[in-house]
Formats: C-alpha cells, structure tokens, sequence
C-alpha cells in the first residue's frame, strides 16, 4: 500500500482534530435526550460494532499477535468504560468546556 500523499495527511489530520474537537458539545447534547450511562453505553456500543467490523482487515494487513481476552477486558473497562462514564457525569453538572480541559490533562495527573 503506498504512502498517502501530504494533502491526504492534512486532510486526515483536520479531520481527526475536527472530531475530537467536538466531542465535549456532541456529548452535552446527547445529555438532553438519555441519561449520562445510557448515553456512554450507546456510544460504546456503536464504537465496538464499527470496530469489530475493522479489526479483521487490519490485522491481517498489521500482523502481530493477538491479545489476551483478560487484557482487551481490563483496558475496556479501566480505561474507556470508568473514564468516560466520568466524564459522561462531569458533563451533566459542569460546562463541556471545562470538562475538555480535565480531560486533557488527565495523562497529566
């Protein structure tokens, strides 16, 4: 598979930053229909659907090793799951902004 081009990198750069940029204000609207867990679980459970559907093709195209159930477990829940169920809460009782800055500084802490 050849290298994308420089406009493809630029493109998937804006792309990305564009997406996790408005996570905070896609997650406060969100609260107004479901409450905080419901909400992260819809999310999740769409995220591992699209993600299940991937995985196939790029492991065969990455290679390597497949990991432990215990370990895609433990992961999911300590680093997705407890997370963001924090953060799906923060976002009900303080401003989506602020709760991105916490959020940005919690490899920090």
């Amino acid at each position: 598979m050849p290298a994308p081009t420089r406009f493809v990198q630029g493109a998937l750069v804006a792309l990305l930053c564009a997406v996790w940029g408005s996570t905070w204000i896609v997650i406060r609207g969100g609260l107004r229909d479901l409450p905080p867990f419901t909400s992260a679980a819809a999310r999740f459970t769409l995220a591992a659907l699209v993600m299940t559907a991937v995985a196939g093709p790029i492991a065969r195209r990455e290679g390597g090793n497949r990991p432990k159930a215990w370990l895609w477990g433990v992961s999911g829940l300590a680093n997705f799951a407890t997370s963001y169920g924090v953060v799906y809460w923060c976002e009900t009782r303080l401003p989506s902004g602020l709760v991105a800055v916490l959020w940005g500084v919690f490899p920090v802490l």
